[in-house]
């Protein structure tokens, strides 16, 4: 007698549940690999610094918040929303290495600025206290901004059609993980959960480095232009 059990849907949900969480930790370091190749920085210490500061709270909020529905249907729809919008936006043409950059102007910066929004708003943090933690995710910020605007502005700005696909899933993005994290409730143990942190932001040092020694070599150019 066989002892194969009949296939059911709901096994693959943590398998995508999984899948889910790699793809939204591993886009900090594809976006800025390909920003940095493309068109370097100015000032590569402040993206460094900047980008210690909010990828680490970006991973520490992935890896022990964010979740995806307990349906097959469910969790299919949040794993392809955001992928779904920039297929969408780079459907009027764009280089691969666009999708990790506009991924993350829609799935990365929804998660961002939903962090920024309840640090303002929670009652945890009272009166002067929200000040620092407030500064640094600004700084953070401002330092995200220096490193999307060339491509925002070469292959975005003036086509529209593109800025509203872009804008339109990171506001869904930002409703749905705003939902999940309004709750502030744990879907992982932080314990185990640190691993999963160390090596992301591992792998987001790694990129900058490399992209940024391409950047400066001129190994890669007119990837994004239009």
């Amino acid at each position: 007698m066989s002892n194969l059990q009949p296939f059911s849907p709901s096994r693959l949900i943590p398998a995508l549940q999984r899948f889910y969480l790699i793809y939204l930790g591993l886009l900090p370091a594809l976006a800025t690999f390909a920003l940095l190749a493309e068109y370097g920085h100015p000032a590569p210490f402040l993206v460094f610094i900047g980008g210690v500061v909010e990828v680490s709270v970006y991973l520490a909020v992935v890896a022990n918040y964010v979740r995806t529905p307990p349906s097959l249907v469910g969790c299919l729809l949040v794993l392809l929303d955001g992928p779904g919008w920039v297929l969408l936006s780079l459907a009027r043409g764009g280089h691969p290495l666009a999708y990790p950059v506009e991924g993350f102007l829609v799935d990365g910066m929804a998660v961002w600025t939903v962090i920024l929004w309840l640090a303002l708003t929670t009652d945890r943090i009272k009166g002067r206290e929200r000040l620092a933690p407030i500064a640094f995710m600004l700084f953070a910020i401002g330092a995200a901004f220096s490193l999307f605007w060339p491509y925002v502005r070469d292959a975005a700005w003036g086509d529209w059609p593109k800025v509203a696909t872009l804008s339109l899933g990171a506001i869904q993005a930002a409703g749905t993980h705003f939902y999940v994290l309004k709750r502030d409730v744990l879907a992982r143990d932080p314990d185990k959960s640190m691993g999963f942190i160390l090596v992301l932001l591992g792998v987001w040092i790694a990129a900058m480095f490399v992209g940024n020694i391409l950047g400066e070599a001129g190994q890669v150019s007119a990837l994004f232009g239009k």
